[in-house]
């Protein structure tokens, strides 16, 4: 019995044995030497000769030689014999094209599937592949070192230019890329401002002139950041013609009280859709795209004349992009819970309130047509005659529009009795106390009416902003002077 059992353990430490050795196996890293560094590495390969000429003159041959953990793609001779005298000549230019090819942390082909994009010691980001390095090949992978990872490449990777840095080097070339970078401002950041003094009187920091404002472009803010590296973007260029053409296009749904001001508002309607996230090759393009504000842009791949590599996606030069109108110019919703302010008849502002109890309900509901959660607004027992809530809807374009109101007057609980009322309210559009709609008699609220209601249409003159006033009936009875709403939509006729 003793025998039979240590001859089973033995049996088991062999096994085990077997195991580790088949799992050493399986995670050993060929071309291994620990003894040498990446720069030795490099520099004791003929083949890569000149790639270490350009580390030694850039400086990165120090980076190479450290303890830090890098991965070098280095492109063979024969493939930095094209590379751009320019390039060479210029110090800042070679080091941004060297640094390139040279990561951070340790990067193996056998992790690269699927693709992944690499952050590169200069800033920006390059496609690397169990195979590829951008549009090199990988000749010789995966060669271990003490202080990274050598990949051998046949071609070089091209320093390519991201999105915000095409748009600056083509102000000259396109009406499109001088209006984005015309949204350029200095705004107040007082993150790293530095506070001079107090001011006595109010008590608000003095800053230094010059360190309380940072520059920021509207494009980036609100529509995408093309400086960064760490999305993809598809951007159209419109060429001049094509950019002018949907300028007119969109010029009179943006009036204002000056030309300049209307091309500006229709150059930026024009420019926010087109861009979107993701890149997508001409292969890979679809008839139709959605931008960021959910606009259509149909493409018509017969109308690219030019393809441009970034380094944060790819960019098309395109002869022209029909947009629909109708997409440009979005419905427009203001929210029953949003009030800016409550006034009574003679247009004075109130607290609406009763025994020192608010007036003013903010309601959570829920809708049985759409079986969705809501809020709205319900005024009662505020004892006010034709009291006024005033909304507003902002950057409205100018054009006609139907105006529709959600007003549910659901249940209301009052002494433990269910005792909703129809009464009449009305919307004064524009200014308080005319412009009424439906008219100035008002419209009745029907009882546990959850559908949307047409009051009538609303012809916005000029590009902006709309004030609206939700007004009661003159009378100062509680059964008579309710208001309530969940919503007010201004639907573009067009």
């Amino acid at each position: 019995m003793y025998l039979k059992t240590t001859l089973l353990w033995v049996f088991f430490f062999a096994l085990c044995l077997a195991g580790c050795k088949k799992w050493d196996d399986h995670n050993k890293i060929g071309n291994q030497d620990l003894s040498k560094t990446l720069l030795d590495e490099i520099s004791g390969r003929s083949n890569l000769g000149k790639f270490y000429e350009y580390l030694k003159k850039t400086g990165l041959d120090k980076e190479l030689s450290s303890s830090k953990t890098y991965t070098v793609w280095a492109p063979v001779n024969d493939a930095l014999q094209s590379l751009d005298p320019a390039i060479i000549a210029d110090s800042a230019k070679l080091r941004q094209f060297v640094a390139n090819h040279i990561s951070y942390q340790t990067y193996f082909t056998r992790n690269a599937q699927p693709a992944v994009r690499v952050p590169m010691l200069n800033g920006k980001r390059v496609t690397f592949s169990a195979t590829k390095f951008d549009e090199a090949n990988i000749t010789t992978a995966d060669i271990y070192v003490s202080n990274g990872v050598l990949q051998v490449i046949d071609n070089v990777a091209p320093v390519y230019p991201n999105a915000w840095e095409l748009v600056n080097s083509t102000k000259t070339l396109f009406q499109q890329s001088a209006y984005i970078l015309s949204l350029t401002r200095k705004v107040f950041d007082p993150a790293n401002a530095i506070i001079d003094s107090i001011n006595p009187q109010t008590g608000q920091p003095i800053y230094r002139p010059g360190t309380d404002s940072v520059l920021r472009n509207r494009y980036d803010t609100e529509v995408y950041d093309l400086q960064n590296e760490g999305k993809q973007y598809t951007y159209f260029i419109l060429n001049d013609a094509a950019f002018n053409t949907e300028i007119i296009k969109l010029n009179p749904y943006f009036k204002t009280g000056t030309t300049d001001s209307t091309k500006n508002l229709a150059s930026f309607a024009v420019a926010k859709d087109l861009t979107v996230e993701g890149l997508y090759t001409i292969a890979q393009l679809p008839a139709v795209l959605i931008s960021k504000s959910g606009v259509k842009i149909p493409i018509d791949k017969n109308k690219i004349v030019e393809t441009r590599k970034m380094s944060n996606g790819i960019a098309y030069v395109i002869s022209g992009i029909n947009f629909d109108v109708k997409d440009k110019i979005p419905t427009a919703i203001v929210q029953g819970e949003n009030p800016r302010g409550f006034f009574d008849a003679n247009g004075v502002a109130v607290i609406p309130r009763q025994n020192n109890v608010s007036a003013i309900f903010i309601r959570s509901r829920f809708n049985p047509l759409t079986n969705l959660t809501f809020t709205d607004m319900f005024a009662y027992n505020h004892g006010i005659s034709a009291l006024s809530v005033q909304y507003r809807a902002q950057n409205l374009p100018s054009v006609k529009y139907k105006v529709y109101w959600v007003a549910p007057n659901d249940t209301l609980y009052v002494n433990g009795a269910i005792v909703p009322v129809v009464y009449n309210q009305r919307l004064a559009m524009g200014v308080r106390g005319t412009n009424f709609l439906p008219s100035a008699t008002g419209q009745a609220v029907a009882i546990n009416n959850y559908s949307e209601v047409y009051l009538g249409d609303w012809i916005q003159s000029s590009y902006g902003t709309l004030d609206m006033f939700l007004t009661a009936a003159a009378s100062t009875s509680n059964t008579v002077n309710r208001l309530n709403l969940d919503y007010i939509k201004l639907v573009p006729d067009l």
